[in-house]
């Protein structure tokens, strides 16, 4: 008796362990998923700064150059 109580319960230990285990590889799984998006979002955020900032640049140089063009002749 004691033989087979101490099986189950070391069998439902086991099971216990296993979805403990189970349980947080999937809490890994979805908290590297928002990290990257999150970074991702990022990313994206800095690339449009930069677009506009080289647009910003560009059209400021344009306005320069016409300018001086302009006041030249």
């Amino acid at each position: 008796m004691d033989r087979l109580r101490s099986r189950r319960r070391r069998r439902r230990e086991d099971l216990e362990e296993e979805l403990r285990l189970l349980a947080s590889y999937r809490g890994q799984t979805v908290t590297k998923t928002v990290r990257g998006m999150m970074y991702y979002q990022k990313a994206l955020e800095l690339q449009a700064f930069l677009d506009m900032a080289k647009d910003e640049g560009a059209s400021r140089n344009f306005v320069m150059i016409t300018s001086k063009t302009c006041t030249n002749s």
